[in-house]
């Protein structure tokens, strides 16, 4: 019955409809946002893209002509297509690659209304410039507004974002300290944290991170600053879009709290929130009144406190915001954000999900929120997520069967490998659903991360206090160390993305395809195979040493959870250590290695090994291997930052037959590619020098 009423509504809207038509050029184009010239990937000529403007029950034609010279993608963030996924626009997985010099018509009805974005989904293109938004106007508009205004927010980097991608993947504090964001111990001297540091390593925790990259510049519709001119009294709609690649945004406004009627899209009931924390990938609808006199500053602050967009609305005097206190590092504790209700098995609080089940222990929706000890939640809020309330009733229907996917949220920034369930897309990419089934996702996060979670092509209620009237969204933030439970409907077929929408995440793992099982060609499935290897990609990086006492150096190549490691140390005579080895890792605490060391021994110079790596309590790491001769080493390193750019190495080595070796190493952090150092090593005594990032 279902099936017949939408083809029926898909048939008088296809009759009733008017056709609109829009012409996307993706092309590379010289852009200068922060003084710099770089060359990025542009939609007719701008970042962002030009905004797609229609009406709800419209029939959609837009022509992407690729005039580049690799494959680019478009994926309508948002956008529901009943009954197909070969519009949703994500290569090799629902829709085709548009090659280089080609384009690619897609063509399909608005069923929404609300406010909406697009972007390339083709490796990192996104970080490059190609997005932009979509506003779709309902058939009966619920607020009359004299302007709507589209803000889309962003982040931008001068580097090359394959380049981002490896700094991150070797582990590099370079961004933190770029941003002054560095845990160091001298910092928690001076905010009285020490014993919060200590604890933290005692429970193997790595530091706070908001924000995994430094940015050059952070942007609404394109600038940094900017200036919209309007008339006293007149009421604006703000779409407001964060179409950033890995920044969440605390959005003010000058004038009071903005008026929140609409979240992901769909109207919500009206709420007044002071600093809107909005994750990635969200939209927001905002109402506000320009006041009698002055222009009024709207400022979106990325929520590490490393930079800022402004927009001013009005005329007249800037009036500024007073601004997001920056963060403090070393005060950060949990608590949750709502008061679950009832009883779970144990005593553990619970609240009700839908179809009258209840998760023992889990607070539906709540998540556990990371705070600032010395700031109130007035100052840094977290996601207004349970304030939002649907205006009509969102349960699911009870007679449906029910489907229970327990996902946690894995991966820390020594590594850089994100996963679910503690396994990359590499290793396990698909969850298996029904149609006709209501599915449950119940999120753990046991990260120090925000995560942004989103679904293709599908709705979910995220489970809040609010119950029956629990909010529909397509993307979700799960904040760090915190829980969270959505639902939804399983109605349609085929295979849709869902991951998270940090891109360097998505890409370095934390990605599923949500399958229906539908059967697929012989040409689908290749193509799904070509969708999968675009994760896999390797990166590499090395460093070296070179002191007047001695000098090592490191080689890495990594692709997933797999990477290959050569290390050498000499003291420029007859001495030397050296091993070649190929590392697999298990989770953020340990990992597997085995290969081949060759070092100065009377015999037997090159023998094969195997071994372990654990991150000891402490934030030690522990080396221990064996090797074909029965002799044994065991190797712990503590690193530690004594300020935001000078960090400390110590190093012990016991070797059975080469017996014990320590140093402790000085560094100084002089820019990315450099840093100067000194070192007292047990045997080759006092050495000075430079090291080079490569």
């Amino acid at each position: 019955m279902k099936q017949i009423l939408l083809l029926f509504y898909l048939l008088s809207t296809l009759l009733a409809a008017k056709n609109v038509y829009y012409d996307l050029v993706i092309e590379y184009q010289t852009v200068n946002f922060t003084g710099k010239k770089v060359e990025a990937m542009t939609i007719n000529g701008g970042i962002p893209g030009p905004t797609i403007k229609a009406e709800e029950g419209d029939w959609v034609t837009i022509k992407v002509t690729n005039k580049m010279d690799v494959d680019t993608s478009i994926h309508w963030h948002g956008l529901l297509f009943p009954g197909r996924n070969d519009q949703d626009g994500v290569p090799n997985l629902t829709t085709p690659p548009i090659k280089a010099h080609t384009s690619h018509t897609f063509r399909f009805p608005l069923i929404q209304s609300g406010t909406y974005w697009y972007h390339s989904h083709t490796g990192l293109q996104e970080q490059r410039g190609v997005y932009g938004s979509i506003m779709i106007q309902p058939k009966k508009k619920r607020y009359k507004v004299d302007r709507e205004l589209v803000l889309v927010l962003s982040d931008w980097t001068n580097e090359d974002p394959q380049e981002v991608m490896r700094t991150l993947k070797r582990g590099s504090e370079y961004y933190s300290i770029k941003k002054g964001t560095v845990q160091s111990l001298w910092g928690a001297i001076e905010h009285n944290a020490v014993g919060n540091m200590l604890t933290q390593w005692k429970n193997q925790m790595p530091p706070m991170d908001l924000s995994d990259v430094y940015y050059d510049a952070f942007l609404i519709n394109g600038k940094q600053n900017s200036r919209y001119k309007a008339k006293a009294g007149e009421k604006i709609r703000l779409r407001i879009i964060n179409g950033s690649a890995s920044t969440y945004f605390y959005l003010q406004y000058a004038d009071g709290p903005l008026r929140i009627v609409s979240a992901d899209g769909v109207d919500v009931k009206p709420f007044d929130q002071d600093k809107l924390l909005i994750s990635v990938a969200e939209t927001y609808d905002a109402i506000i009144t320009v006041p009698k006199d002055g222009s009024f500053e709207l400022r979106a602050t990325a929520q590490d406190g490393s930079g800022k967009a402004s927009i001013y609305i009005g005329s007249g005097k800037k009036i500024a915001v007073k601004g997001v206190p920056k963060p403090n590092y070393y005060a950060m504790k949990c608590s949750s954000s709502m008061k679950p209700k009832g009883k779970g098995i144990g005593g553990s609080k619970t609240m009700k999900c839908s179809g009258g089940k209840s998760t023992a222990g889990m607070k539906c929706g709540a998540s556990m929120n990371m705070k600032n000890m010395d700031m109130s939640s007035a100052q840094r809020p977290p996601t207004p997520y349970a304030k939002l309330e649907a205006l009509e009733d969102t349960t699911l229907d009870k007679k449906r069967p029910w489907r229970e996917v327990h996902l946690t949220l894995n991966g820390d920034m020594r590594s850089y490998i994100w996963s679910f369930n503690g396994k990359t897309l590499s290793e396990e990419d698909k969850i298996a659903i029904k149609k006709g089934e209501n599915v449950r996702f119940i999120f753990e996060n046991k990260t120090m991360m925000h995560h942004p979670l989103h679904l293709h092509g599908h709705f979910f209620r995220v489970v809040n206090e609010n119950g029956s009237r629990s909010p529909l969204k397509h993307t979700v933030d799960i904040a760090p160390l915190g829980n969270s439970v959505i639902e939804f409907a399983a109605d349609y077929e085929k295979d849709w993305l869902f991951h998270c929408h940090i891109l360097y995440h998505m890409m370095s793992g934390m990605t599923r395809v949500v399958s229906y099982g539908t059967p697929k060609t012989a040409e689908e499935q290749a193509s799904y195979d070509k969708f999968l290897e675009k994760f896999d990609q390797w990166y590499f990086w090395g460093n070296m040493l070179a002191l007047n006492s001695m000098n090592e150096g490191l080689l890495a190549a990594a692709s997933g959870k797999n990477s290959l490691i050569a290390y050498w140390e000499s003291d420029y005579d007859t001495e030397y250590d050296t091993y070649f080895v190929y590392n697999r890792f298990i989770d953020r605490y340990s990992s597997w290695f085995g290969g081949v060391s060759i070092a100065d021994r009377e015999n037997d110079k090159t023998r094969a090994i195997i071994g372990y790596n654990y991150l000891l309590p402490g934030l030690i790491d522990a080396k221990f291997w064996v090797d074909s001769q029965g002799d044994a080493r065991l190797w712990f390193i503590k690193e530690v930052m004594l300020t935001n750019n000078t960090g400390l190495e110590l190093e012990y080595q016991y070797d059975t037959e080469l017996k014990s070796e320590w140093s402790a190493t000085l560094d100084y952090r002089i820019n990315k590619q450099f840093s100067i150092g000194a070192r007292y090593h047990s045997d080759t005594k006092w050495g000075a020098g430079i090291r080079w990032f490569f």
